[in-house]
């Protein structure tokens, strides 16, 4: 059977075949989450099926620092401060006491905090899953040696963020150069057997070296590489509306075919320009898959299950919300203080109910479940509306 060129294929062609190898995927792959999806996935889905707030947080994601020796185009993070050690370790302490399960922590640079293995060595002497989001420049032998006796290596994972297959463009994105340091990171990783994925976000100055970049990746043997497209917050911003956004599909579609044939599993992220062709073509795809009674009322882990603690201590709903959606500083209060006590969550603590809008007719729902709720609230006061970016919702008005 001839292999459809997928960079150059007619869009319903194109369509048909995300259809079929992304969208009916699970694209989920066990390379560097096997006791997250075993464990986590399963809590997650409990607490979701049982619409309850758990007593504390599954998961927890931990910016231990606002300091970074990068100054990325794209960056959405809230840079600048860092809380000092003692308060870092009362978070960690309390952090343990509490049966978190699982801590992703990332800044910021977070290897740029000096007491860094302090606060890994913690969190697994507790048993909690680690992942740690880096951009890899300051990861030497030393580092590495360290981790490697700290870290649990068939659970633990280090994220380092690979932005191009070469200098060129990764530095160009990074605004630092930081390229041949990050390589060597993932190649001292992989070494030490410690589970690695690459992040690449897709922007303007990247999206045509997606291919390559995940090549790149495979042959550093990385586990797995999750590319997705550019965040439009803060820095992100100058970026929204300018990636194109078909020809990243393209690109995706193209990393898909090529996963077969690769070490290097995909878990992709896909825009709402996806969403709007599978709308646009769903009627000639094999619907089967899909419950089109599914339920329009939606549990959340946001604030349920999970959270997110910023560089400044605010606990926020996830990644990225700002600080107007925070529940309190659990600096000042305390992380259980504020899970149990916060304001402004009451309504993440519900059902998001998308019964009384487009959502609630949508094809594709099972597709983007109302899209992101931050959209939703930004745009119309509420997360009971559908994600304000999509075009779908765009083009009923």
């Amino acid at each position: 059977m001839e292999t459809i060129d997928l960079l150059k294929c007619q869009e319903k062609e194109l369509v048909e075949y995300c259809f079929e190898h992304i969208t009916k995927s699970a694209n989920n792959p066990e390379e560097d989450r096997k006791c997250h999806t075993l464990i986590m996935q399963s809590l997650f889905g409990e607490s979701e099926t049982a619409n309850i707030t758990l007593d504390a947080p599954l998961k927890i994601l931990w910016k231990i620092t606002g300091k970074c020796n990068a100054n990325c185009q794209h960056c959405w993070a809230k840079l600048g401060f860092e809380h000092s050690h003692e308060e870092i370790m009362k978070v960690a302490d309390e952090i343990c006491e509490n049966n978190v399960l699982m801590v992703s922590v990332s800044g910021g640079e977070p290897f740029m905090r000096k007491d860094i293995f302090e606060i890994l060595q913690k969190l697994k002497d507790n048993n909690i899953l680690i992942d740690i989001m880096t951009n890899g420049s300051l990861i030497n032998e030393n580092v590495v040696f360290k981790l490697k006796k700290i870290l649990n290596l068939n659970t633990d994972v280090v994220q380092v963020s690979l932005d191009g297959p070469n200098s060129e463009v990764h530095d160009a994105q990074r605004s630092v150069k930081i390229f041949e340091k990050a390589v060597n990171a993932i190649r001292l990783l992989k070494q030490s057997g410690i589970k690695v994925r690459n992040v690449f976000t897709a922007t303007p100055i990247n999206q045509q070296y997606l291919i390559e970049t995940y090549k790149l990746a495979n042959s550093l043997g990385v586990d797995t590489f999750a590319p997705a497209p550019v965040f439009p917050l803060r820095k992100g911003k100058r970026f929204e509306n300018k990636l194109d956004e078909l020809e990243y599909i393209r690109q995706i579609a193209v990393c898909k075919q090529l996963e077969s044939s690769m070490k290097t599993k995909l878990r992709i992220q896909v825009g709402k320009r996806y969403q709007f062709l599978m709308n646009k073509y769903f009627d000639e795809l094999d619907k089967s898959i899909f419950d089109t009674k599914e339920s329009r009322i939606i549990s959340l882990n946001e604030t349920n299950a999970f959270m997110q603690i910023d560089a400044e201590g605010d606990a926020l709903p996830g990644p990225e919300w700002e600080k107007e959606a925070s529940a309190g500083n659990v600096y000042e209060k305390g992380v259980m203080n504020v899970w149990r006590d916060g304001k402004k969550w009451e309504e993440f603590r519900q059902k998001r109910d998308l019964t009384n809008c487009i959502c609630n007719e949508c094809k594709i729902f099972n597709i983007c479940k109302g899209g992101n709720a931050k959209y939703a609230f930004d745009t119309f006061g509420t997360i009971n509306m559908p994600d304000a970016s999509c075009i779908i919702a765009k083009s009923s008005v």
